[in-house]
């Protein structure tokens, strides 16, 4: 799902429409979704990235990203954000992050300044 903000302001509510549109893969597609970012860099200067759960090959996929030069923000929905914190602290991510559970996600989004 990719939403555009317009002048970089995209409010809550519009993020909240987003996610209510995404539907779950069975499979991990990050080369695709990677290249589509990479041939649309030009046009783009940040992005939010919304991840449900946490793992490597999710960290490797925000790490290429960073290297573009886009100010990326990864929402990373969990069960359990102690567990999820601490490995992420443990391997530095290269952005700016958020751990969302549920089922409060609607209003910790609300408090996020994006």
């Amino acid at each position: 799902c990719l939403v555009s903000g317009g002048q970089g302001i995209v409010g809550p509510e519009k993020i909240m429409t987003a996610l209510a549109k995404i539907e779950g893969q069975t499979e991990e597609c990050f080369e695709m979704l990677e290249r589509i970012m990479r041939r649309h860099s030009r046009k783009l200067t940040a992005g939010i990235l919304v991840f449900t759960g946490w793992t490597p090959s999710r960290r490797d996929f925000l790490q290429r990203l960073a290297r573009t030069g886009l100010k990326m923000t990864a929402l990373i929905l969990c069960r359990d954000a102690s567990d999820t914190r601490q490995r992420i602290e443990a391997e530095s991510l290269p952005c700016r992050h958020h751990l969302l559970v549920p089922p409060a996600i609607q209003e910790e989004l609300l408090k996020l300044q994006l």
